[in-house]
């Protein structure tokens, strides 16, 4: 709908629909500021951008002056354009602003019209906010409800994970930490979005948690939250206290890449690149993990090569800093000979598939020192692969962890062959509390 003001020139007919006002930021998009009742239903705040359109009837194309004026700022915005004359203006003062559009054209006439827009500081309001899936559900209403205590149940012994977040236009600016009693304060940060995250250490019984954020003017804003806890066994609890809690009662990932030097190959040493993976999560509150291992070994001699590749799925059980883990899957492995001729000589002559059954001990001293080790018998899907025992092949490893190095020794039999390998490589051990 359209509102006419009765231009000073007969020649002229100017109006703004207060629909098409908006206000916005470039990066969050324009919302318009009237309703259908065409009142002001959400103020400006004063870092926005008010947008705002003056439409012209009833004239011959010409070019036409307009100027938007503030009776608090004064000239906001004059220039030249033609039919439809657009207003774009931040940092408006806060207040109520009687803004005028005027419009005149060659010939002198002119029309002008007037709207009034309140305009209000941003909001600066804090809350928390718990994970709930891929998204976060608010602890607290839209409105951020001031002085409301909210509560948090957290499981005992997990990690306290919490959102904060903040309703502002610039929290690159803000200063920001959680407080609670008893304990130092933890810095924290948001993005720009306005929304952090934080991990906080385990802690017993009911207690409060209080978020504190600040402008660089000296501007607060608080958001108390109750964590309530509750404790899943009483020998977890016993646990924590002594500060002896299992690394192994969330997630496992051990996992390495490096450099081999493989020493049995036909008298010739080699050097080669290998890679194994071991994840293992915790899915009950009874030790018992499950998940999966990948393993990549590459070896070339002169003429000769090996290739293993393995994919499988583990379970096991974890108990205070040991776990076990077994399963089993399928790999590839192929073993060839280049001729002089250049012919190529297969180890198996029909295929190089095989099963295999991974069983693995991990015992960890700290959560990034400790030591591993493991049996992989293989049974290959070949008839002609014939062994005197009860595998057709099969390799032991073992493997001293300390931060992300790993030295990991194994040796490798397959028929007549063994092999003695030594690496020396990057890993990394991670363990981390889930919800």
């Amino acid at each position: 709908m359209i509102f006419w003001l009765s231009s000073l020139c007969w020649a002229l007919d100017c109006g703004i629909d207060k629909e098409l006002v908006t206000a916005g930021t470039l990066e969050a998009g324009f919302v318009t500021i009237f309703d259908h009742n065409l009142t002001q239903h959400r103020p400006v705040w004063n870092d926005e951008v008010l947008r705002m359109m003056m439409w012209v009837e009833n004239y011959e194309s010409e070019l036409l002056s307009t100027r938007w004026e503030s009776d608090q700022q004064g000239l906001l915005y004059e220039y030249t354009d033609s039919k439809y004359s657009q207003l774009w203006f931040s940092n408006l003062d806060v207040g109520t602003h009687k803004i005028t559009a005027t419009v005149t054209n060659r010939a002198g006439d002119v029309c002008q019209q007037s709207l009034a827009v309140k305009v209000q500081p941003p909001p600066f309001r804090c809350a928390f906010f718990e994970p709930s899936g891929k998204k976060s559900t608010a602890l607290v209403n839209k409105d951020f409800t001031a002085n409301k205590i909210v509560q948090y149940r957290n499981k005992f012994p997990f990690e306290r994970i919490l959102y904060p977040v903040v309703e502002t236009r610039a929290p690159e600016d803000l200063r920001s930490w959680i407080a609670e009693e008893g304990k130092k304060d933890i810095d924290i940060s948001f993005d720009m979005n306005g929304e952090g995250r934080i991990v906080l250490p385990p802690r017993f019984g009911s207690h409060y948690v209080t978020l504190f954020v600040e402008t660089p003017e000296g501007k607060q804003c608080s958001s108390l939250l109750k964590i309530v806890q509750e404790p899943t066994t009483t020998k977890a609890q016993v646990v924590i206290d002594k500060k002896d809690r299992s690394p192994f009662s969330d997630l496992l990932i051990s996992s390495s890449f490096g450099i081999g030097y493989h020493t049995g190959w036909g008298g010739d040493a080699v050097v080669s690149p290998a890679f194994d993976l071991v994840a293992l999560g915790r899915s009950n509150d009874f030790g018992y993990m499950i998940g999966g291992d990948v393993g990549i070994d590459f070896r070339e001699s002169y003429r000769t090569y090996m290739l293993k590749f393995r994919l499988g799925v583990l379970n096991g059980l974890s108990y205070g800093p040991i776990a076990f883990a077994t399963g089993g899957g399928v790999g590839y492995d192929e073993f060839v000979q280049q001729n002089s001729d250049l012919t190529e000589e297969h180890l198996y002559e029909s295929n190089h598939m095989y099963t295999y059954w991974r069983s693995d001990i991990f015992v960890f001293f700290q959560s990034n020192v400790g030591i591993s080790g493991g049996l992989i018998p293989r049974w290959h899907f070949d008839p002609l692969v014939a062994s005197e025992h009860f595998f057709d092949s099969m390799s032991w490893h073992s493997g001293l962890h300390f931060g992300l190095f790993l030295l990991r020794y194994q040796q490798h039999y397959v028929l007549d062959k063994q092999i003695h390998s030594v690496m020396i490589g990057l890993g990394n051990n991670l363990f981390q509390g889930l919800e």
